[in-house]
């Protein structure tokens, strides 16, 4: 076998590469809406009084689902009365979402279990205390009982963010 010589091997030329296409732009994504949308239509009842019919959280958004809060304490104290059970109740939903980086404004949905008719007006005062103007949909139910018997009022939420 007849070997190459040093310089035959140096001087070799390299077939060229073809050239590559251009670069296409990858296509734009829409832009995405990050904030939460409240609505009360036209051809439904108007609230009465400061909630939402509805709340639309675009896709990517970050959910909380907040279990039934009840006027008890940090320490696990049931307290005493409508008024004081709400503020409790309401105080336990706030520390919830400060937990998750959250506020009143990411709320989207509230749900209010009372066990007393004479205390609607009460419940709405103290949620809009509460709420600082925010108006998630809502919806208020009269029930019979909570899980104990010194319970008045449970609260559960739903909140959801931009992720």
């Amino acid at each position: 076998m007849a070997r190459r010589s040093a310089k035959s091997a140096k001087t070799r030329k390299i077939p060229a590469r073809r050239p590559l296409p251009p670069l296409r732009a990858k296509p734009k994504k829409p832009a995405v809406a990050r904030t939460i949308k409240f609505l009360n239509p036209e051809g439904v009842v108007k609230p009465f009084s400061r909630y939402s019919q509805a709340a639309d959280a675009p896709g990517g958004f970050r959910w909380l689902h907040i279990s039934g809060q009840v006027g008890a304490t940090p320490e696990g104290k049931i307290l005493e009365g409508f008024a004081a059970q709400a503020e409790q109740t309401w105080k336990n939903i706030l520390a919830i979402l400060a937990a998750a980086g959250m506020g009143v404004k990411d709320l989207v949905k509230v749900n209010v279990f009372l066990t007393r008719t004479e205390d609607i007006a009460d419940s709405r005062r103290l949620r809009d205390e509460a709420l600082q103007g925010a108006a998630p949909a809502s919806t208020m139910l009269i029930i019979s009982a909570l899980a104990h018997p010194a319970l008045l009022v449970e609260i559960e939420a739903v909140a959801a963010k931009a992720a």
